[in-house]
């Protein structure tokens, strides 16, 4: 995700007035890239042409590139321009109040007197003894940037390090993932400087060679200019600004940059207790990305289920459907959760990343109305088509077999005829399965087919999601979505104690007490009345996030109020700093039940009380004309349009959290979570790091490159 305020991108295309393009390319460049499309006149006066589209940069850039094509780079013969503008300005979390002239060496030989900016405080760093380098990665105030630096040890080993350590990703893959929080003595120059250069030599080196040539084939761009188009050239200028404040980078090219958020890091670390003796809240995430959440009212208790099962029938019969889908927006997840736990008392699991699934595969099947409903509640924008290939990445990203695995299930009477495109993107974009049952003939067999696909894809911690009776004759499609986590915790709890539990101010009970003392992410919020740790589980970058309420009967009060906006995570996420924690929490382990139809249903606007019945959970956040004859499921299949609804929705979850770590699985009509957590320090060394000769640097969101560049000379 974009955020306008320190990272923005803009994409032009601009064409001659007498070049036709295609609609769908058109359409494409609007949808997908938010490009501006322009026409000038090129053939009749290429020196406007010129002056218009610098202008366009220099804008986009806020002032600091214009002048990107020269005169003669646009002539009468050009006929299509595509530029990409991207601009970054940030100021550093903790900025450099110490600046003293210093000395910065060139070559071993060679020296130059430098503004060297300084600062003493935790930052990741690491020592990589096999490639000769430290590097240490500085945090920007907002939006989850940093910079990394990359200083080789010997001041001429610049060169070397480029050609052996930038060879392969997996290099870098390994430093992001070996860097630890450090007390670094930070010595860094002052820089700016300005690049321009042609990448077509660039390119023909990587083998992209045929796009200069009158070989090239752009047809998908015009169909009036097949056989015809090439480029000639491809330029990028860039900006660079670093000072005490922080960074200011615009760059301009051919082509785009995207990137991501990455976790936040410590100033101070303090000593801290929390002993989670009293209800609270939890979510198992990877990132933003939420996967689980959870309110523990209980730990002894084992009472609870929540089933999400999407139930699909012919002639308005009730069916069951069950859809999982990445949590791509901590939005979707809060809502749905705080209407799923309003209704419950004690403690509720759930999977919101495994409800997501099964409305996805609804939304992949649905349209006009009913469509719109679901892309709502998935917060997904109605006016352009979802991009399922960006959903498709994130979720092989958060994913890790052994680890967290996921499974959707489209199980269809042997008489029904799913359509070819419903098939072919389910299976494209969501790796579902497709099975052929005969629900008409045979329902028991049916009903034990799909438990028996749910008990084996969740470990066997999910058994019976359908009950004798949910699917019958009538049933013509069964969606299911099994997810699945099993993670060790980082650092295991190695001390275990019975101890007292507050139910409520006046009912306590005896527990088994999980205790130890180390660094974990933690924040204390004053405004909302509660404080909040995160502990990080082994593999893959998972964690568990616990917020303890102040008072210990205010966990209610806690989901009304902190959960009413994503914005309040976010801020959570964004100030927490590692602490010494002295950390307590129960043991438990409880399974989940509930009825979706309730809450989707809740908020029931558009419906007729007649076609509520139970129904009311999906509803309440807006889904209604699914479960009415009102449902548009044309999409999942040709052959019965205006006669298919969701007759039910369940979900179903487990969870076990103990010494070792956490087993967590999940069936919205079948769905499990498997996840894991980032990695914590637990020893805090003094460095220095005096970056007083050439270097490499990189401005980055998590592991996602916005910019690299290298440090030759601070004045040049």
């Amino acid at each position: 995700m974009l955020d306008p305020d320190y990272l923005t991108i803009a994409n032009g295309v601009f064409l001659d007035k007498a070049f036709v393009l295609r609609d769908d390319y058109v359409d494409k460049a609007r949808v997908y890239m938010n490009a501006e499309v322009k026409s000038l006149d090129f053939a009749g006066n290429s020196a406007n042409g010129v002056s218009e589209i610098n202008n366009w940069v220099e804008q986009k850039t806020d002032g600091k590139i214009s002048n990107i094509f020269e005169p003669d780079t646009i002539d009468r013969k050009t006929v299509l321009v595509l530029a990409s503008a991207v601009y970054f300005q940030n100021a550093w979390k903790k900025k450099f109040t110490s600046t003293k002239n210093a000395s910065f060496c060139l070559t071993p030989t060679k020296h130059i007197d430098v503004e060297m900016m300084h600062q003493i405080g935790h930052f990741r760093y690491h020592k990589d003894e096999n490639y000769k380098f430290s590097a240490v990665e500085l945090p920007y105030k907002a939006g989850g940037f940093e910079m990394l630096i990359i200083l080789p040890d010997r001041s001429d080993g610049l060169n070397d390090l480029e050609n052996a350590f930038l060879k392969n990703s997996k290099n870098f893959a390994h430093l992001q993932g070996n860097l630890t929080v450090h007390d670094v003595t930070l010595d860094i120059p002052k820089f700016k400087f300005e690049s321009s250069v042609s990448l077509v030599k660039t390119m023909e080196k990587l083998g992209c060679t045929e796009i200069f040539t009158s070989s090239a084939d752009f047809s998908y761009i015009s169909t009036s200019g097949v056989g015809k188009l090439k480029v000639s050239d491809i330029k990028h200028k860039a900006f660079v600004n670093i000072d005490e404040n922080g960074t200011e980078a615009p760059g301009v090219t051919g082509t785009n940059l995207v990137y991501f958020s990455s976790e936040h890091f410590p100033k101070d670390i303090k000593a801290v207790k929390f002993h989670a003796c009293h209800p609270f809240l939890f979510i198992i995430k990877k990132n933003t990305n939420i996967i689980f959440m959870g309110r523990l009212s209980n730990p002894n208790a084992y009472c609870l289920r929540i089933e999400l099962l999407a139930d699909v029938s012919r002639y308005a019969m009730e069916n069951t459907a069950n859809i999982h889908y990445t949590a791509l927006t901590s939005n979707y997840s809060f809502t749905l959760f705080k209407e799923l736990s309003s209704s419950v008392e004690g403690n509720v699991f759930a999977s919101t990343y495994s409800i997501q699934f099964l409305l996805l595969l609804l939304a992949f099947g649905s349209k006009s109305k009913t469509n719109d409903q679901l892309k709502s509640v998935l917060h997904l924008s109605k006016d352009k088509p979802p991009n399922y290939e960006n959903i498709k990445a994130i979720t092989t990203k958060i994913e890790i077999p052994g680890y967290l695995t996921v499974a959707n299930g489209i199980f269809s009477d042997k008489a029904f005829s799913l359509s070819t495109d419903y098939t072919k993107n389910t299976q494209k974009y969501l790796n579902s399965e497709v099975r052929s049952v005969d629900f008409s003939g045979n329902p028991t067999s049916g009903e034990l087919e799909i438990n028996k696909w749910v008990n084996n894809k969740t470990n066997g911690k999910i058994s019976g999601i359908f009950k004798p009776g949910d699917i019958d004759k009538d049933t013509v499609l069964v969606l299911a979505s099994a997810v699945h986590f099993q993670n060790v915790w980082k650092q295991q709890f190695t001390e275990t104690k019975k101890s007292s539990f507050c139910l409520s101010a006046t009912k306590h009970i005896d527990i088994t007490m999980m205790h130890q003392t180390g660094h974990f992410n933690y924040y204390k919020d004053n405004h909302n009345k509660f404080s909040a740790v995160e502990i990080p589980y082994k593999v893959g970058g998972f964690e568990m996030l616990i917020i303890l309420p102040d008072k210990m009967d205010a966990v209610k009060d806690l989901e009304n109020g902190f959960l009413k906006s994503a914005k309040n995570y976010a801020y959570l996420l964004g100030n927490m700093t590692i602490h010494n924690v002295e950390l307590d929490i129960p043991k438990f382990k409880f399974e989940s039940d509930l009825n979706l139809e309730k809450t989707m249903e809740k908020l029931a606007l558009t419906r007729e009380k007649k076609y509520i019945n139970d129904n009311q959970a999906l509803s309440r956040l807006g889904c209604t004309d699914m479960f009415s004859p009102s449902a548009d499921f044309s999409e999942l299949s040709k052959s019965a349009p205006g006669k298919l609804r969701v007759s039910s929705i369940k979900h179903k979850a487990f969870v076990d959290v103990n010494e070792d770590g956490t087993e967590a699985a999940a069936v919205t009509g079948a769905n499990i979570v498997n996840y894991n957590l980032e990695y914590v320090l637990t020893n805090i060394k003094t460095v220095k790091f005096h970056a007083c000769h050439p270097f490499l640097f990189i401005i980055k969101k998590e592991k996602d490159i916005i910019f690299m560049g290298r440090l030759s000379n601070p004045n040049a």
